[in-house]
């Protein structure tokens, strides 16, 4: 008991002293792993201006858009050269001796870099959609919230991928546009997250899912020695439906004039046939 009332004896004698060098109130510093960090105020985090981040993200992190997403944040994070904050590297220590630690004492320079790491947390979980943001509860550090997120992302993506590759395998038939406007929405999404499909792939796939009334055009495109890209097959498409349309017009009116025709001719013949009933009955009245 003596030597524990020494102690805290002492170390009230040093923090007099240092108020009495730096002509300051020592300040507290209380991160949520201490509950008691003493640092003189001329030395504190008070004297470093942390990089801020104006500009949030706009497009919201979800399961669909991961590889967009990352990209602006690592522009973002690399531009203000802040990118060991999401690794976690080059991170001072919190203590600078045996002594610090045992005083609670922090490194000057962690309580900076603790500040600083706070700002890019705060931005990155402002960047997420809810359903992501709740994944990240209970982390503490940006590097904790970033190595979360590229796991999380790292199996969900493949699974993603065996999904949406099922869903383009499955895809019906149907007319041309809506075909490909179908595959493309399918194709986007392999493409955001790092997967895309090869034009031969992708025109393929529109090709397959074309109906019979397609196999004319499909033979044409095939056979051509200089491939075709896939914004030429969505042109190729769309001159090949509105000639299918005007053929359904011209059979249209054709079939109306034939309908008309032969109304016209069983009109006619009924008359005629009342007329000659008519005509004998007279003869017989006579």
């Amino acid at each position: 008991m003596l030597k524990i009332s020494f102690l805290s004896y002492a170390f009230s004698l040093l923090i007099w002293y240092l108020e009495l060098v730096f002509g300051h109130n020592l300040l507290i510093v209380m991160p949520s792993s201490y509950t008691s960090i003493s640092l003189p105020s001329s030395l504190a985090s008070t004297t470093f201006t942390p990089q801020t981040f104006t500009t949030p993200i706009t497009l919201k992190l979800s399961d669909e858009n991961y590889l967009i997403w990352k990209q602006q944040i690592l522009a973002t994070v690399r531009g203000f050269k802040l990118f060991h904050y999401l690794d976690g590297s080059n991170a001072p220590p919190r203590f600078l001796s045996v002594t610090d630690r045992l005083s609670n004492t922090l490194n000057p320079t962690y309580i900076n870099h603790y500040q600083q790491d706070q700002h890019i947390m705060a931005w990155l979980l402002a960047s997420m959609t809810t359903p992501i943001l709740t994944k990240m509860v209970g982390l503490e550090t940006t590097s904790q919230i970033w190595q979360k997120v590229t796991t999380y992302y790292a199996f969900h993506t493949r699974a993603h991928i065996k999904k949406l590759r099922v869903q383009l395998r499955q895809s019906k038939k149907d007319r041309s546009v809506n075909v490909y406007l179908d595959i493309k929405k399918i194709v986007d999404s392999l493409v955001a997250i790092g997967t895309p499909l090869s034009a031969d792939e992708h025109i393929d796939t529109i090709l397959d899912r074309l109906y019979e009334d397609y196999n004319s055009f499909i033979t044409f495109v095939t056979s051509r020695l200089d491939p075709y890209n896939v914004e030429d097959i969505k042109a190729l498409l769309l001159v090949q439906e509105e000639h299918f349309e005007k053929h359904k017009l011209n059979d249209s009116s054709i079939f109306q004039a034939n309908i008309s025709t032969t109304t016209n001719f069983h009109n006619k013949n009924k008359y005629q046939r009342s007329f000659q009933r008519g005509g004998c009955s007279f003869n017989r009245g006579n």
